[in-house]
């Protein structure tokens, strides 16, 4: 479950523990994003997690925001869930920043990359064609 500990420190919230699902929901989270977590969580998450398992945890929470049928039907809710996921699209774009050198030597990484990639290309395709 997405557990995790914010502790006020020098006036500013910072993450200091949490279950693995909790420190990736803070990562695409809608009222919180703090840019120094992500870039500290993507240079260090070897000794965290395996780059694959986040990429896919990341695409499973754009995923489950994606799903029209759990969404109220809300302007609210709409923007909730595009809010997610365009913050779980600019934690990609930063970790493909920081680390796309190391990361291309991990075909099965790269693989799933891409083939989100193409999903959300043909998401945009088919939103434009609507």
């Amino acid at each position: 479950s997405d557990v995790y500990k914010r502790q006020l420190i020098n006036g500013k919230k910072i993450v200091t523990s949490g279950t693995i699902q909790g420190l990736v929901s803070q990562l695409a989270n809608k009222d919180w994003q703090d840019k120094e977590y992500i870039n500290h969580f993507l240079l260090t998450l070897d000794y965290i997690i395996d780059p694959l398992v986040l990429l896919k945890s990341l695409i499973n929470r754009y995923q489950h925001y994606s799903d029209k049928k759990e969404r109220k039907n809300t302007i609210s809710a709409k923007e909730n869930s595009l809010f997610i996921r365009l913050r779980v699209i600019n934690v990609i774009k930063k970790w493909i920043e920081l680390r796309l050198n190391e990361m291309k030597a991990n075909t099965d990484w790269m693989k799933t990359l891409l083939s989100f990639l193409r999903n959300l290309h043909q998401e945009g395709d088919n939103n434009e064609k609507k």
